[in-house]
C-alpha cells in the first residue's frame, strides 16, 4: 500500500504541474489582449467568449491550487479543502467544455487545424485537474490504509509480546 501511495502521489504531482501550466497559460492567453491595449492603442475586436470564460477560469484555478496545497499540508479540516479542489477542477472542466463548444474544429489549410480538433486535446488541457484530484485522493487513501495496517500489526505484536495469560480463561 505504501508503494501505491507513493506512485499515486508522484502521478498527482506530475498531473498537478501539467494542469497548473496549462491553466496559467490559458489565463495569460485570455487576459493578454486587454493588457496590450495600453501598449498598442489600436482598435481591437472584443471577444465575448473569452470575456465570459475568464472569471470562471481564474476562480477555478485559484480554488484548485489553494485546495490542492491546503489539502496536502493541513491535517485539520482537510476534507473542506478537498471539496474546494474538486469544485475548482469541475469549474476548469466546465470552462474547457464551454471553450470546445465555442471554438469548434477548424481546418486552416495544409493539414493544420485550429480549435479543439480532438477529445485528447480537450482532456489534456482541461481535465488534467480532475486526474490530479483522483490521484491525490488515491494517494491519501492508500497511505491511510498502510498506516492502519502498520498500527494494527504493532498492536498485535505488543499484545503477543506480553506473557500474561488472558484473564477470561
Amino acid at each position: 500500500m505504501r508503494t501505491a501511495s507513493v506512485l499515486c502521489s508522484i502521478a498527482s504531482w506530475v498531473a498537478f504541474t501539467v494542469a497548473t501550466f496549462f491553466q496559467l497559460l490559458l489565463i495569460l492567453t485570455l487576459w493578454m489582449p486587454p493588457f496590450f491595449d495600453a501598449m498598442f492603442p489600436l482598435d481591437r475586436v472584443e471577444n465575448p467568449v473569452n470575456a465570459a470564460a475568464l472569471p470562471f477560469l481564474v476562480s477555478g484555478t485559484v480554488l484548485f491550487l489553494a485546495g490542492y496545497f491546503l489539502f496536502r499540508y493541513m491535517r485539520r479540516g482537510r476534507w473542506i479543502w478537498f471539496a474546494a479542489m474538486a469544485v475548482g477542477a469541475l469549474m476548469l472542466a466546465g470552462v474547457g467544455l464551454y471553450l470546445k463548444n465555442r471554438y469548434p474544429e477548424t481546418v486552416l489549410g495544409n493539414d493544420q487545424y485550429g480549435g479543439y480538433n480532438s477529445v485528447t486535446k480537450l482532456v489534456w488541457r482541461h481535465f488534467t485537474p480532475a486526474f490530479t484530484l483522483v490521484f491525490h485522493l488515491l494517494a491519501v487513501l492508500f497511505r491511510g490504509f498502510a498506516e492502519d495496517k502498520a498500527l494494527s500489526r504493532e498492536a498485535i505484536a505488543e499484545i503477543q509480546s506480553r506473557a500474561d495469560a488472558p484473564k477470561w480463561e
